[in-house]
């Protein structure tokens, strides 16, 4: 991990144990870089904005959110 200024290392992490359990890795981005990711992918018909998730449900086929 870095400061916000000078890029100056404050910390680390071991992350075997979250592969070890999730099978995977993981990456860190700023929001905004993975916000502008998903505005390009997701079709501008599927966004709704100012809404609250209250369930998400997911089975074989697929998952919805609602």
């Amino acid at each position: 991990m870095y400061d916000s200024g000078g890029m100056e290392r404050v910390g680390a992490m071991d992350i075997e144990e979250h592969i070890e359990r999730r099978g995977y890795g993981s990456m860190v981005c700023h929001r905004s870089h993975l916000v502008e990711l998903l505005l390009f992918k997701i079709p501008k018909d599927k966004l709704h904005y100012g809404k609250r998730v209250v369930s998400i449900a997911q089975d074989a086929h697929g998952g919805a959110i609602h």
